[in-house]
Formats: C-alpha cells, structure tokens, sequence
C-alpha cells in the first residue's frame, strides 16, 4: 500500500491572484505516469548500456556529434526568434 499523492499546486503569474473566486490549477500525477516513469528510465538506461557496450567508439562520437549538433542548431535558432529581441 502507497502513501497518497499531493497535490502540487500551480500558480499562474500572467493572472491576478487576489481574487477570492480564482482558484489555482492542480497538477497531479495520475497512478499510470506513476508507473511510466521508471519503466521508461529503465529502458533508457539499457539502451544506453547496449550503445557503450556493442557500439564502436568512433560510431559513438559521430552519434553525438551528430546529436548536439542537430539540438544545438535547434537551441540557436530558438533563441533567435525570441520575441522582444528587435
């Protein structure tokens, strides 16, 4: 038997928050992410075990130069159409 979740509760800075009618959001994680989670970390990590294991070191360098690469121009090009940056 587990303990119950608690509630996390979310403000949102955009709105008024001294209305007394306005309640705040509620986030929570249901049972089923619960149990995602470490199933999906798990296999995540014995992927990775699987590519340091099985896969040669220069194939690795060119996965993750390939890798930082795509995600660094993804950032820079983010970052560049940021509005108020005229």
């Amino acid at each position: 038997m587990s303990a119950p979740l608690k509630a996390k509760k979310v403000y949102n800075a955009d709105e008024d928050t001294s209305s007394d009618e306005d309640e705040p959001s509620v986030d929570m994680v249901s049972s089923d992410d619960a149990w995602v989670f470490p199933i999906g970390g798990s296999v995540m990590l014995v992927g990775l075990y699987v590519l340091f294991k099985y896969l040669n070191k220069n194939y690795l360098n060119y996965l993750f130069t390939a890798y930082f690469g795509v995600i660094g121009i993804f950032a820079v090009s983010n970052v560049s159409t940021v509005k108020g940056w005229d």
